[in-house]
């Protein structure tokens, strides 16, 4: 009869809810890039008028939208930064801190208001973080083959 190491299954379950974190997360932020592409033609149309001309409906919706997919986006990164399962600490606290900054960065060119970049960049910057870390799997896997 074999035994199980308590700590490895531990470890092997930990694993599988994280991966089901990050599926769902990564769902979800899918939704968040649809309603960002509506959003955008959305803004397309008013772009051209005054903040004051804009309802206080469509600037409540852009500042509720703006607040959740940038909270999504900071969750998302960190959960694809542990998923890639790097195994020194100090490069996933580094890739942390640029997504942060990334974050920040973007909401600093908002300021609020219904620009296009401001709806974009949340989501464009989930979905270069997505990107790279799938070509870090793929490359590690290629290692190890």
């Amino acid at each position: 009869m074999q035994q199980v190491n308590p700590e490895a299954s531990g470890l092997v379950r930990s694993q599988g809810i994280l991966s089901i974190v990050v599926r769902i997360l990564a769902g979800y932020t899918l939704v968040c890039l649809i309603i960002d592409i509506g959003s955008m033609v959305h803004g397309v149309t008013i772009i051209n008028r005054n903040e004051a001309e804009l309802s206080d409906s469509e600037i409540s919706f852009g500042k509720i939208f703006l607040i959740t997919s940038t909270i999504i986006s900071f969750f998302l990164g960190f959960a694809i930064i542990v998923s890639i399962g790097l195994k020194k600490r100090y490069v996933t606290i580094a890739l942390g801190l640029l997504f942060m900054i990334a974050v920040f960065v973007s909401l600093r060119f908002v300021k609020f208001n219904y620009s296009l970049i401001g709806l974009a960049s949340n989501s464009i910057i989930t979905l270069i973080a997505v990107l790279i870390a799938f070509f870090i799997k793929t490359w590690r896997r290629t290692q190890y083959a």
